[in-house]
């Protein structure tokens, strides 16, 4: 889950962390499917180039386990943004939902999910605060950035 939400906040394909774990994508791909666990070498390099690249894995450390940025913005999610297009995909890769399932549960259709994803469209205010609000619900925990790391997203700690 945290492969798949870091490279959503870093908006980057498999390919391209293979590339630079030198790991094959298929390893990323099963990975973060859940069909398989890499080699530990292979899921060292993995989680290093997704940290050298910018991401801070979040620990289970009194909340759940999350991903946020090294620094305090990227070109779609400013300092003071606490949900953007990044933080959204990052947020449905921990809660492994598809854009068409977030579509359904904020009775949004899923063109306004993957067009504000993809930086084409920003929904108007309503559906933007519904898709957030869908994610949240769902357990997504939106981090502003703070002096521990820039904007990220955790799931909610479900023990208590």
């Amino acid at each position: 889950m945290q492969c798949r939400a870091a490279r959503a906040l870093l908006n980057i394909s498999q390919s391209l962390i293979a590339k630079s774990a030198h790991v094959v994508t298929a390893t990323v791909s099963e990975y973060e499917r859940g069909s398989g666990t890499p080699v530990y070498n292979n899921l060292l390099a993995i989680r290093t180039a997704l940290e050298t690249a910018g991401v801070i894995f979040v620990p289970e450390n009194g909340g759940g386990l999350g991903v946020r940025l090294h620094g305090p913005r990227t070109k779609r999610a400013p300092a003071e943004s606490t949900f953007s297009s990044d933080l959204c995909r990052a947020a449905r890769g921990l809660l492994g939902l598809s854009q068409m399932e977030l579509g359904e549960a904020a009775n949004l259709s899923r063109s306004t999910v993957t067009e504000f994803e993809r930086g084409a469209r920003m929904p108007n205010p309503e559906n933007l605060a519904a898709l957030r609000a869908t994610l949240e619900t769902a357990g997504a925990v939106f981090m502003p950035a703070d002096r521990s790391g820039g904007p990220g997203v955790r799931l909610r700690d479900r023990s208590g």
